[in-house]
C-alpha cells in the first residue's frame, strides 16, 4: 500500500461472507490516509492492517467466506534458518529477519497456511480469558501450505511504537 493509494481503497469492516449481505451488518469506509513504514522493503517492515479473502489453495479460487486456520507459532531462529535456504532470502530479507518476523505452520501434518490474497491478514492467539491478541500480520511465504517454508508473519510487537505514532485521531 502506498500513501497515494488512500483515495482508491475502501475497507469493508465486519463482513464474513461476500456472497450475502444478510449474514452480518457490515460497514464500508473510505481510507483517508495510509502510513507506510519509512524503511519498507519488499518483505521487510511491510505494515498495513486490512482484512482479505485470499485463495483457498495455491493457484486456486478466492474464498467467498473468511476462513480460520489453526496454526502454531514456530521459534524465530528455526524460522529464519529454514528460509535462509530459499534462493532469494538475502534479496527479500536484507540483513535477515532482524527480530521483525515470526513463522506459523500447521498444528498437524495437513498443509495449512495463509495464501495469496491473505496478505495483511491477522495472526491471532487466544488468551486465557478467551479474548484474542493480534501477534502477527500475514507477510509472505513460499507457496501455500509448504511444509519446508511455512508462512511468515510481521511481528506486531516489534512495531508497537511505530503503529501508535502513526494512528490518526
Amino acid at each position: 500500500m502506498r500513501p497515494e493509494q488512500a483515495a482508491t481503497v475502501v475497507a469493508r469492516i465486519g463482513d464474513h461472507d461476500l456472497t450475502t449481505f444478510e449474514d452480518v451488518r457490515h460497514q464500508e469506509r473510505n481510507i483517508t490516509s495510509i502510513a507506510r513504514h519509512p524503511q519498507y522493503h519488499v518483505s521487510q517492515k511491510d505494515l498495513a492492517v486490512m482484512a482479505g479473502w485470499g485463495l483457498v489453495e495455491f493457484s486456486g479460487e478466492t474464498a467467498d467466506v473468511l476462513h480460520e486456520v489453526p496454526l502454531r507459532v514456530v521459534d524465530e531462529d528455526v524460522c529464519e534458518n529454514a528460509y535462509r535456504r530459499a534462493p532469494v532470502f538475502n534479496m527479500t530479507f536484507p540483513g535477515g529477519f532482524q527480530g521483525t518476523k515470526t513463522r506459523a505452520d500447521s498444528r498437524d501434518d495437513k498443509p495449512r497456511d495463509a495464501c495469496r490474497g491473505d496478505s495483511v491478514g491477522p495472526l491471532m492467539v487466544q488468551l486465557a480469558d478467551a479474548s484474542y491478541q493480534l501477534i502477527g500480520i500475514v507477510s509472505t511465504g513460499v507457496g501455500c501450505g509448504n511444509p519446508e517454508f511455512p508462512g511468515i508473519y510481521t511481528k506486531v510487537s516489534f512495531y508497537i511504537d511505530w503503529i501508535l505514532g502513526n494512528l490518526i485521531e
